[in-house]
Order: structure tokens, then sequence, then C-alpha cells
């Protein structure tokens, strides 16, 4: 496994910690991070995309879930492992 990015490793260090990562289908095809899971109100930041598709490239994540929030799906991402065992 390459070294991951500090973006990276800031993304899998806040999924530990309880956060959730997702991206919004449609137009925008936004992906973001929440603190207490997405659409629920906590705190969140942008992600790009090509963090995301890196850490799927490295096998560290998997889109687990997609619902219908109102107009357009969410796809829900967790972590293949914990990378702290």
């Amino acid at each position: 496994m390459k070294k991951l990015s500090k973006t990276q490793q800031e993304v899998v260090n806040l999924i530990n910690d309880g956060w959730e990562l997702g991206m919004q289908t449609g137009l925008t095809g936004r992906y973001w991070i929440q603190k207490g899971g997405l659409c629920c109100g906590g705190e969140s930041k942008n992600i790009s995309s090509a963090t995301v598709h890196a850490l799927e490239r490295e096998g560290l994540i998997i889109r687990v879930a997609k619902r219908k929030n109102d107009q357009y799906w969410l796809i829900r991402f967790e972590l293949v492992y914990d990378l702290e065992n």
C-alpha cells in the first residue's frame, strides 16, 4: 500500500472517529464527510473526488449503501478495515 497523503489520512482518521463519508449523486456529484452521519446536521467537510477515488483504488474504502434523499441518491462509504490496528 502506498503512503497516504495528508488529506487521505485525515479522511481515514475522521471515519475512525465516527464521521461518515458519502457522495451525493446528480449534477453536483459532491463528496463530503459528516460528523455523526450523513445529513444528520453535524459538522461537515467537502472532500475531493480524487481523494475518495484514491482511497477506493487502494482498497481502503468501499461503497456500502445507496439511499434516496429527497431528489437525489446518497452513496455511503466505509473503511474496509481499521488502519490503526
